[in-house]
């Protein structure tokens, strides 16, 4: 299954200018060619796919969860299942983390978002092949549990639905609690940062008091070379 840039090839190319500038960049949906925000909510973002895993943090957080391998061809990329969405526990490498696959690449809209956010790395940090973590999550209080690195080259937060204010994302500088970047990403709108540069983390959801707040985001990652293994993130 190969698919190629969405029409405005300039507007990639800005991005991918200002992504390897600053080390991030501030995008939406909508400028990206890619607006399935909607889409996403209401054939992934559902009960049928998301669940609560045991030692899943934060501790009420509902989690899908799929990996694919890309292969390039210039723009165009070819995008397979990955064989495995099992991961390293962070807390302890020895153990495997289990999860359910949710299979997005029978849906033509998740492959052509998924395309277009692999186009946009810079060309001189491209990897020929490689794998792209998805991760739709849910959360209702906490979106994570502090500050951390993903330990992968690029990481996209993609926020698809949402009720609640707060859930503001923080890019951290490396080394110290210093606060680089903090946006507070609407439906739609997604950030996507090299994770060697940033550390980061999202600040706890405000519930309004007329409804259960949640905040539905993908999060996904272009992973190092290093980590095509049997289990990756």
């Amino acid at each position: 299954m190969t698919y190629g840039l969405p029409a405005d090839h300039d507007v990639i190319a800005e991005y991918r200018e200002q992504l390897d500038r600053l080390g991030y960049l501030i995008a939406t949906d909508f400028e990206l060619g890619v607006p399935f925000g909607a889409h996403l909510a209401d054939n992934f973002f559902t009960s049928q796919h998301l669940r609560r895993y045991d030692g899943d943090m934060p501790i009420d957080r509902l989690r899908a969860r799929d990996v694919v391998r890309y292969q390039r061809f210039g723009d165009d990329i070819d995008l397979t299942e990955h064989d495995t969405v099992d991961l390293p526990d962070r807390d302890n490498p020895t153990r495997v983390r289990q999860f359910d696959q949710t299979k997005v690449l029978k849906d033509e809209k998740f492959v052509a978002l998924v395309t277009t956010l692999l186009n946009l790395v810079p060309e001189e940090r491209r990897n020929s092949t490689g794998t792209f973590g998805i991760n739709m999550f849910r959360t209702f209080t906490d979106v994570v549990t502090k500050p951390h690195h993903d330990d992968e080259e690029y990481v996209i937060v993609y926020v698809v639905a949402k009720t609640a204010k707060g859930g503001r994302t923080q890019l951290l500088h490396k080394y110290r609690d210093e606060i680089v970047l903090e946006q507070e990403l609407q439906p739609g709108q997604l950030i996507m940062f090299r994770d060697d540069i940033f550390r980061h983390g999202t600040s706890r959801l405000e519930t309004p008091t007329e409804m259960c707040a949640h905040r539905d985001a993908l999060i996904c990652t272009v992973d190092y070379p290093t980590n095509h293994r049997d289990c990756l993130d």
